[in-house]
């Protein structure tokens, strides 16, 4: 999983408010679901001051978001993820 440039500069603006704020990526098409932020300071500083719109590359390194170490998943508490896209 990753966060596209979209995702990126939405998520910047929550972390920007709430640090703790995290991005959270489901790929029901692969069974996965995965947990991420901005690196600090390196992503934050460099998505806010990036001006590009609309799905645009950014540099893979240094990184522009990590895995969150401070989210823990609760694997006994049920989520039902309903895919809207293609009703």
């Amino acid at each position: 999983s990753f966060l596209s440039s979209v995702d990126l500069h939405t998520h910047c603006g929550y972390q920007l408010m709430m640090d703790e704020a995290i991005a959270i990526v489901c790929a029901p098409k692969h069974r996965q679901t995965e947990i991420f932020n901005l690196t600090r300071p390196y992503g934050i500083e460099f998505i806010s001051s990036c001006r590009k719109t609309g799905f645009h590359p950014h540099p893979k390194e240094p990184k522009l978001f990590q895995d969150c170490t401070h989210v823990t998943v609760e694997s006994s508490t049920p989520v039902i993820i309903h895919d809207f896209r293609f009703r």
